[in-house]
């Protein structure tokens, strides 16, 4: 029947816009919680990061403490060597002074280190507040833009499944009508090809005498390799080219 490969052509190119639509309109949720997950993460960074700095510090406040009292300890044992009688109790003195002293200087290396790594933190801090200001800011402009997005999406796709509906109604009951279903359902919107230069654009097979007459005919053709329904690819004019050209 003359008029249906041309058909075709429109409605694998409102099919193809149909599902451009639908993985536009998928992506919006996927993008917003893509945008939830970012600001999730630096949120729990940020958190994290001030966490630490908390446990370090309380850290800290614990070894001067500990540090206090090993001081006050080897003032404690110093004042006692001038009381004992005995070599021994004065050794033992000695001996307790000596170790106290050791872990001073632990204590000390260990404040030291941890009085470090608050600075380091502490300087990363603004760095993680940016990085969630970003992130809620990025959300907030998403949200912002995401209901006119998916309103605009959604009127086009009504107006688009519209034009598809009155084009397949001009397509021809039977054998025609029941192979375009048949596509429909194995292959989608990829069940149709262009045919340039006499070859399948999908397939990149050169079609035969037979089905390069009916597409001149503007008649139904099925690629013989793919199974895809063909049309032929539109030409552009002599006008166009020349005007590209001048370009």
């Amino acid at each position: 029947m003359s008029g249906v490969a041309s058909l075709f052509r429109e409605i694998h190119r409102l099919r193809q816009f149909l599902r451009d639509l639908q993985e536009n309109l998928d992506r919006i949720p996927r993008t917003r919680k893509a945008h939830q997950a970012r600001l999730a993460k630096s949120e729990t960074t940020l958190r994290e990061e001030q966490e630490a700095i908390k446990k370090l510090k309380v850290t800290i406040s614990d070894k001067e403490k500990q540090l206090k009292s090993k001081g006050d300890a080897i003032d404690r044992w110093t004042r006692q060597q001038t009381e004992v009688t005995s070599k021994r109790e004065h050794d033992a003195l000695l001996v307790e002074i000596a170790h106290a002293q050791e872990q001073i200087s632990l204590l000390e290396n260990e404040i030291l280190q941890a009085m470090s790594e608050v600075e380091e933190r502490q300087a990363r801090l603004p760095e993680h507040e940016k990085a969630v200001a970003a992130a809620k800011a990025d959300l907030a402009k998403f949200d912002a833009e995401a209901d006119s997005r998916k309103a605009t999406l959604e009127s086009e796709l009504v107006r688009a499944n519209q034009l598809l509906k009155e084009q397949e109604q001009q397509l021809p009951k039977g054998d025609i009508l029941t192979q375009y279903q048949r596509t429909l359902n194995s292959m989608g919107a990829d069940g149709f090809s262009a045919v340039k230069n006499n070859y399948c654009t999908e397939c990149y097979t050169e079609v035969n005498r037979t089905i390069e007459l009916r597409l001149l005919n503007d008649d139904f053709a099925v690629c013989q390799r793919c199974g895809r329904i063909l049309y032929l690819a539109e030409v552009k004019s002599t006008d166009d080219d020349d005007a590209d050209d001048d370009e």
